[in-house]
């Protein structure tokens, strides 16, 4: 007994039943390939003028400015005046314009407020002092240095 085939059917017999039903096969795959290509987009055509409705090169090719933020900060102890920690808060931001009539010209960059806590830095800073001076007893904050990156400034590093 053949799997597919009815029982009690010669050879003659399944060999055209199979041939038929990879006819059929064949044709119902021949059939959707059909479909796939006649509903398929057409490929637009290279050159074609830009709709209005399009955002304009610079815009559409925009990417976001990444800043790098380096906080310094000082640390005082409870005999000794302000001591710079070497050892900066570091992190990442994003820097934000303004464009456009009656808009500031300026732009800002937004960062994390534990990179500018003036009362307590990160604790890289804070372990960096301590290695030296033992636990401060205050904090300030020295300067904040932001880095642009490369897709703003044009400029590789």
């Amino acid at each position: 007994m053949t799997l597919g085939v009815p029982s009690g059917w010669t050879r003659s017999r399944t060999t055209r039943w199979r041939r038929a039903t990879l006819g059929a096969t064949l044709g119902a795959l021949l059939a959707t390939l059909c479909v796939i290509v006649a509903t398929a987009p057409a490929a637009a055509a290279p050159g074609v003028a830009p709709q209005a409705t399009r955002p304009t090169e610079a815009v559409a090719y925009a990417r976001v400015a990444v800043v790098r933020v380096l906080s310094y900060y000082y640390g005082v102890t409870s005999n000794s005046g302000p001591i710079p920690v070497l050892s900066p808060c570091i992190g990442d931001g994003a820097l934000i314009g303004t464009t456009g009539a009656n808009l500031n010209s300026y732009s800002y960059a937004l960062i994390p407020t534990t990179l500018v806590n003036p009362i307590t830095p990160c604790q890289g800073a804070q372990s960096a002092f301590a290695q030296f001076y033992g636990q401060a007893s205050s904090w300030g904050l020295r300067r904040i240095q932001i880095d642009l990156n490369v897709a703003y400034t044009g400029v590789g590093a």
